[in-house]
């Protein structure tokens, strides 16, 4: 995956434009940026006394017009580092608008804040950036912007890719997204998996483990071993994309424990859900939990492993 051409959802908001010197940051120098706005469906414009004030036609003329204003002015403030753009309004659902524009303008990832003040209103994950995450075929890149405003001179960098997985097929559709990513920007992939052998091992009614603690330790150590052959394995895989890589196995809930050890300059990857049944990865849970919680951006991955049993 390139990720040269980014689309970047925007509302006319602060919060929205802060996903633009991410998209940068994945990009470098290289990157076009694809800014894109949506408005709602436009309806005729009557006075109090019901008498046609303007038609559908202008209405969405004039929503069409602001829209692309407020573009072309983000496009202005980000033109230092990102001369390369192109500007487009979608009409509608947000989330199927902005699908339509990826499609239509070949983005290969979309970056965007997890919520905005403009005009769609409030983006939240549960909501544009949830299905987005769901139904787009494009990785996202979701930002949780800060309320201070972005500033042109003050760009991040990204020193760690961290790759989650949890050993199933579906989490490893983020390898090669994230071992392109950490040879492109030439920082390592660090391949980060969580287990928690109390919670697997201990009964349904949650008063701890039954086993006697010699085949509790056995089959602690028998989770581990599993992971960590998992993990050398994708290590592998990473590498034979050129890009350097290494793994960390930790201990503890997988959300709380990855949103500790991850730092602002970090980027998470990860697929947006992972083993299936009552451990999938959902966006309700680790996904969701990651991008409120942890310091820096997180790219979802959609997996389409296994997708028939669903």
């Amino acid at each position: 995956m390139a990720f040269n051409r980014v689309l970047i959802p925007l509302d006319g908001s602060d919060l929205a434009e802060q996903a633009i010197p991410f998209a940068h940051a994945v990009t470098q120098d290289d990157g076009t940026m694809i800014y894109v706005q949506v408005v709602p469906e436009a309806e005729p414009l009557k006075s109090l006394t019901g008498g046609p004030v303007a038609s559908a036609d202008e209405v969405a003329s004039i929503f069409e017009e602001s829209a692309k204003n407020d573009l072309s002015k983000a496009a202005d403030r980000w033109d230092g580092i990102a001369p390369r753009y192109e500007i487009a309004v979608g009409v509608g659902d947000p989330a199927d608008a902005i699908l339509a524009l990826g499609d239509e303008h070949r983005a290969d990832l979309i970056v965007m804040a997890s919520h905005g003040r403009g005009a769609l209103g409030r983006w939240t994950f549960g909501s544009v950036a949830d299905r987005l995450a769901r139904t787009s075929k494009l990785p996202v890149l979701v930002i949780r912007p800060r309320d201070a405003a972005p500033e042109v001179d003050n760009l991040p960098v990204f020193e760690r890719i961290l790759l989650l997985t949890d050993g199933s097929d579906r989490s490893r559709s983020a390898v090669d997204e994230a071992a392109d990513l950490g040879k492109k920007l030439g920082k390592p992939v660090t391949l980060v998996r969580s287990v928690f052998p109390e919670a697997e091992l201990a009964p349904a009614t949650g008063y701890g483990a039954i086993y006697a603690p010699e085949l509790y330790e056995e089959l602690t150590k028998s989770v581990e071993d599993e992971a960590i052959k998992s993990l050398e394995e994708i290590v592998e895989q990473v590498k034979s994309h050129g890009a350097t890589a290494e793994y960390l196995l930790v201990h503890g809930p997988a959300a709380h424990t990855i949103a500790s050890l991850a730092t602002p300059n970090d980027l998470i990857v990860m697929t947006s859900h992972g083993r299936s049944g009552f451990r999938r990865w959902l966006l309700g849970s680790v996904a969701e939990k990651l991008v409120r919680d942890a310091p820096c951006p997180v790219m979802l991955v959609r997996s389409d492993v296994g997708a028939e049993n669903e």
